[in-house]
């Protein structure tokens, strides 16, 4: 797959939907005081304990603060990392001072759609530098909605 959405065009073709996303959890840190340190605000944030958006029953389990970019659906993974990046890099150094029980995760998410799957693809070196200059691991989650 290569690093962008292509949109359907017949009944044989496949696509892929993408959400990309930084995010930061920490049992010590609530979203607000992520935000004091970082000097941004979050998208989204969950509080442990809070009920969970998808299955209210079950609680949020750790604090988080996730930042992702504001944009139309149909965006390309470099275009929505290179947000990420251009918002998040100039605070490296707050990043690093985060306490030591906070993790920092690139999350990219693929959604696979259309009549078959299509597997296969490649993270620019550059996200990969970028991830690592805020200390973020990189986790990637595929699901296959393909009808074949």
């Amino acid at each position: 797959m290569i690093s962008e959405v292509s949109e359907p065009r017949g009944p044989n073709d496949a696509w892929e939907e993408i959400k990309c996303a930084l995010v930061v959890s920490s049992s010590s840190l609530s979203p607000a005081e992520v935000t004091a340190r970082l000097g941004v605000d979050p998208s989204i944030q969950r509080t442990k304990g809070a009920a969970r958006s998808g299955n209210p029953r079950l609680p949020v389990v750790t604090n988080q603060w996730i930042w992702q970019p504001d944009m139309t659906d149909g965006q390309s993974m470099d275009i929505q990392l290179d947000a990420i990046w251009a918002a998040l890099s100039p605070r490296a150094s707050a990043f690093a001072s985060l306490p030591p029980d906070t993790e920092v995760v690139l999350d990219i998410v693929i959604f696979h759609r259309g009549s078959h799957l299509r597997l296969g693809w490649a993270l620019a070196a550059r996200h990969i530098a970028a991830a690592s200059a805020l200390g973020a691991a990189i986790g990637v989650d595929e699901y296959d909605y393909t009808r074949g």
